[in-house]
């Protein structure tokens, strides 16, 4: 919902929603939780807000497959400026790859991710904090600010 209204703010920007690919177990939001994604995005029209091809699929019997092509997950990254996320190694991956990245977390829930956010890479927990981190991404300001915590990370990893 949270990137729905985003992307309505935003129409200039053109957004990817990449499900998680365990969603579809049945612990986590089960085997129709993409669909419902799918369904809500095709419901909300929005021409800059698309769902990512990488999927993975149920099988016919009803079992759920966890693996998934990451030559989708690269094709999601082509000409991306900026991966959200809650806490997905895939931020990082985007990270190695010289994309920002940005957890958010709009649940109220614990922040998943707080040891990298803690850094000082960006974390939003609202709609407002979304738009404003879009509105500020090209500031010098948030480009110092992003170089720091580039440096804590290397810093840390350098220590292990």
């Amino acid at each position: 919902v949270a990137f729905g209204k985003v992307a309505a703010m935003f129409p200039e920007i053109e957004f990817v929603y990449r499900c998680h690919p365990v969603w579809i177990h049945p612990q986590h939001q089960g085997v129709n939780s993409i669909n419902r994604a799918a369904e809500y995005i095709h419901w909300l029209g929005l021409p800059n807000l698309k769902l990512s091809s990488n999927i993975p699929n149920a099988e016919e019997d009803g079992r759920f497959r966890l693996s998934y092509k990451r030559s989708s997950f690269e094709e999601d990254l082509k000409d991306v400026d900026i991966v959200f996320g809650e806490h997905s190694i895939s931020m990082i991956d985007a990270a190695f790859k010289g994309i920002l990245f940005c957890s958010v977390n709009v649940t109220g829930r614990r922040d998943l991710f707080e040891g990298i956010t803690g850094m000082g890479f960006p974390h939003c927990e609202s709609i407002e904090e979304i738009e404003s981190l879009l509105d500020c991404i090209s500031t010098e300001s948030f480009k110092d600010s992003y170089e720091k915590a580039i440096d804590r990370y290397n810093c840390m990893t350098n220590e292990e």
